[in-house]
């Protein structure tokens, strides 16, 4: 093509940002299909009023997104440049802008707008949050000192409670290394990997001998966890084999495994079902966590900061929740356009807006679900004010929940 900017010509016939005419140069047109395009432009550009009925006006297009991204005043521009630095879609829109203005100049200021505006301000303050977090958490423990003080008055006063449970305690961990010999640990060890070989050796479109042996196998393995299971819970006493949180783990997963073999026997749940059941077999590796000792102190740290953040995940939940309403309440049926299929993100039931707004958090996409949600609004005065809901649904899930 001899023009580097096709797109840049308008049909008034001089040169425009975003809001080019590219639907009128397809890409499979001839060199004399868009030159008789650009002739038609022309005219219609020097004399209005010669167009017949064998020349067509070619429309002007609305611009990328709807018309949405671009810089022709001042809310607009904020918000597209808001887009970029969030690093989601930019790329699109500066390809947009080498088409409307040439391929020199317009990836220095995009280059300059995502290293300082999304590498450096974003960071800086996310870094800020962060800050204002730790200061919180210092005036916090400032003010549970009095707290701690009764506490250890409290701790004082059981002293001796807390030394009988710590005593019998160590007779129930003398009873659970005798039940536990080093042998027996090594040959439990093999039988997890094992199964877990096993596990791993299924595949689509194996043969039937090792469907056979996968199901033979299976069976196996379950019986051996369930001896186990079973010595361990005389030898310790029921009660006190459940006291221990790894045992009732160990008992969840080898009754879902005798589960999953009556309904396969049976045939009383359909395959789905069985495959939930099945994937308690998977389970059985953390078996090894028991006997080795990096990996159980690993796993006990990633549990206790766990219990530590579930409140932050409550928070999350309700922050969710809240405004998986509020977009039910401004989108909901909105999205049923006529010239275009109807988006997988929307608002139409509680379940797709929940699943929505955290596809929004995540920062996946959000843009494209802001598009349809002022598109729903373009025929409203001051409809283009629904992009609110999203910036600030960003800003305050994805940069303050998620960012610290």
């Amino acid at each position: 093509m001899d023009n580097p900017t096709p797109c840049s010509l308008s049909k008034h016939g001089y040169l425009c940002k975003f809001p080019f005419v590219c639907h009128d140069f397809r890409p499979n047109m001839t060199k004399a299909a868009i030159a008789e395009r650009r002739a038609i432009a022309a005219n219609v550009s020097a004399n209005p009023f010669a167009v017949t009925w064998f020349t067509k006006t070619p429309d002007r297009w609305p611009g990328p997104n709807y018309g949405i991204t671009n810089f022709d005043n001042l809310a607009a521009s904020m918000l597209t440049v808001f887009q970029c630095v969030t690093m989601e879609g930019w790329t699109n829109v500066l390809y947009w802008m080498n088409d409307s203005q040439g391929m020199e100049w317009p990836f220095l200021y995009f280059v300059s707008l995502i290293i300082i505006g999304s590498f450096f301000v974003m960071n800086l303050v996310l870094g800020v949050l962060s800050g204002e977090f730790s200061k919180e958490r210092e005036k916090a423990k400032k003010r549970g000192k009095y707290q701690k003080a009764r506490e250890q008055m409290q701790f004082a006063e059981d002293v001796q409670g807390y030394l009988d449970w710590i005593g019998a305690a160590e007779d129930i961990s003398d009873d659970e290394d005798n039940a536990n010999p080093l042998d027996d640990k090594e040959k439990l060890i093999v039988l997890v990997f094992l199964n877990t070989g096993v596990l791993t050796s299924e595949h689509y479109g194996q043969p039937l001998w090792l469907d056979a042996f996968q199901r033979d196998a299976n069976i196996v393995f379950v019986v051996l966890f369930t001896i186990e299971m079973l010595l361990k819970m005389y030898s310790l006493g029921v009660r006190c084999y459940f006291d221990y949180m790894f045992n009732r783990f160990d008992c969840f997963v080898v009754i879902c495994s005798i589960l999953e073999i009556v309904f396969i026997m049976t045939n009383l749940m359909p395959p789905l079902g069985v495959s939930v059941f099945r994937c308690a077999r998977l389970l059985r590796v953390f078996k090894v966590t028991r006997y080795w000792n990096s990996l159980r102190n690993l796993v006990g740290s990633l549990l206790a900061s766990m219990r530590s953040i579930a409140s932050l995940l409550v928070l999350l939940f309700l922050f969710i929740v809240i405004f998986a309403l509020l977009g039910m309440q401004i989108f909901g049926g909105r999205f049923n356009f006529l010239s275009l299929r109807k988006p997988r993100s929307n608002f139409d039931n509680f379940y797709q807006a929940l699943t929505t707004v955290f596809q929004i958090l995540t920062g996946e996409d959000w843009n494209e679900a802001m598009y349809m949600g002022i598109k729903s609004y373009s025929n409203q005065p001051f409809g283009s004010l629904v992009c609110l809901y999203y910036v600030v649904l960003f800003i305050c899930g994805n940069c303050i929940l998620f960012g610290p």
